[in-house]
C-alpha cells in the first residue's frame, strides 16, 4: 500500500466545532507473531488487544501490553458454523457446564491482566443461550466486560449479557476482512462514516501487516477525526 498511491479523501477533513466519535479499536488474533505485533504497540495510537489464550506468546505480548497501557482481552475460541480455523482450545456445543466454565477458567488464567473478552469466530456456539450463559457467568465472577464480536447475525449474546447484568458492547464494524488496498481504504472510510454517526464505535481489525501500514498511514485522522479509546469506555450494564 504506496503511500503515494492514496490520498486523503475530503471526507476526512473535519469540520470547525467538530465533536470526535469514541472508536474503540480491538485488535484480535494476538500472540501469534510477536514481531509483527510489537508494532502495533509502537503507533501511538490507543488501542484495544485481544489475545488467544493458547497462543505461544500470548502470556509475553499481554504483559508488555499491559506494562505499556494498553488494554487486554481475551480472545474466547468458540465453534463456528464452519468450523474453519477455530483453533486449541475451542468451546463446543458438545461440553457440559462444568467442562465449558473450567476451560473459560483457564483461558483468563493463561492471559494476564485481561480486564473483559470477546469470542473468536463462534457463529455457531454464539447462538446458543444456554452455552452462552456459562460463559458469561465465568466472566462475570472475574469482573469482566464482554465484547459480542458479532461473527452471527443470529448471536444471542446481548440478551444473555443484559439478562446477567455484565458489562457488554457489540462490534459495529470490521476493519479488515478484506485485504486488498482498495477494499482497506474504503473500510476505513466506512468506519469514519459510522462513527460520525453513531457519535461511537467498536471496530475488530488484526494484526496483519496490510492494517499495520493501513493503521500507519491514517494515523492522522485517527488522532484528528476520531477519539480513539479503551474499549472499556463503551461498554454499559444494559438495564
Amino acid at each position: 500500500m504506496a503511500s503515494s498511491q492514496i490520498k486523503p479523501s475530503k471526507s476526512h477533513r473535519a469540520p470547525k466545532n467538530f465533536k470526535r466519535p469514541r472508536v474503540a479499536l480491538i485488535i484480535d488474533d494476538m500472540g501469534q507473531r510477536p514481531i509483527l505485533e510489537r508494532k502495533f504497540f509502537k503507533l501511538g495510537l490507543t488501542l484495544n488487544f485481544s489475545f488467544l489464550p493458547y497462543a505461544p506468546f500470548t502470556e509475553k505480548l499481554a504483559r508488555e501490553a499491559h506494562q505499556k497501557g494498553f488494554t487486554v482481552m481475551i480472545h474466547i475460541p468458540m465453534e463456528a458454523e464452519n468450523e474453519k480455523n477455530s483453533g486449541p482450545g475451542t468451546l463446543k456445543l458438545f461440553m457440559t457446564e462444568k467442562e465449558i466454565k473450567d476451560k473459560v477458567r483457564e483461558m483468563i488464567s493463561r492471559v494476564p491482566f485481561a480486564s473483559g473478552a470477546n469470542q473468536h469466530m463462534g457463529s455457531l456456539f454464539s447462538q446458543d443461550p444456554l452455552k452462552m450463559k456459562w460463559v458469561l457467568e465465568v466472566l462475570r465472577e472475574n469482573h469482566l466486560f464482554f465484547i459480542d464480536s458479532r461473527t452471527t447475525p443470529y448471536t444471542i449474546a446481548p440478551f444473555v449479557a443484559q439478562s446477567l447484568k455484565i458489562p457488554f458492547a457489540e462490534r459495529g464494524h470490521f476493519l479488515d476482512n478484506n485485504l486488498q488496498e482498495v477494499a482497506l481504504e474504503k473500510s476505513f472510510e466506512n468506519m469514519l462514516a459510522k462513527a460520525r454517526k453513531q457519535g461511537r464505535l467498536i471496530v475488530i481489525a488484526h494484526p496483519h501487516p496490510q492494517t499495520l501500514k493501513l493503521l500507519k498511514h491514517h494515523r492522522k485522522d485517527l488522532i484528528d477525526q476520531v477519539t480513539l479509546v479503551p474499549v472499556q469506555k463503551l461498554v454499559e450494564v444494559r438495564p
